[in-house]
């Protein structure tokens, strides 16, 4: 990966990925199954983009609402991976997401990451209330 990329768009058997800076938000658009690669290549663009943010506060949001499932092995990758993000400022999170069992695997991840507020209090029905509520936290945090 480039050293200063501000967008990914990765596709494979299982789905495909897009995800992207905006402003003070990691936007991804996930679609279909979530590989145990693209989980890595997802994680891999968090942790390059995020020391852009020059230690301010950031959020994360999921607009993924074609978004099924990860593999156990990428489920495995996303709880480092949102380890990591917590560790590198991240504050605020909002997933738009469909799937009974896409919402499961968030909620597990959450709590494997050590977050004990339900995953409703984060779910929304569309991207703009979505971002709002990043948005809105980081306003707060400032």
């Amino acid at each position: 990966m480039e050293k200063n990329i501000k967008s990914l768009r990765f596709k494979d058997k299982n789905g495909c990925l897009v995800v992207y800076r905006k402003d003070n938000i990691i936007v991804a658009e996930f679609s279909d199954a979530c590989s145990e690669t693209m989980a890595k290549k997802f994680c891999e663009f968090c942790e390059q983009i995020t020391p852009e943010f020059a230690g301010q506060k950031w959020g994360y949001l999921s607009a993924s609402d074609q978004y099924y499932a990860a593999t156990p092995d990428a489920e495995k990758q996303l709880i480092k991976g949102y380890k990591k993000s917590i560790e590198n400022g991240c504050i605020a999170e909002a997933y738009c997401n469909k799937s009974a069992v896409g919402r499961a695997q968030i909620a597990r991840i959450r709590s494997a990451a050590g977050v004990a507020s339900p995953i409703e209090s984060v779910c929304f029905e569309n991207t703009l209330d979505a971002e709002n509520h990043i948005l809105e936290i980081l306003e707060k945090a400032q």
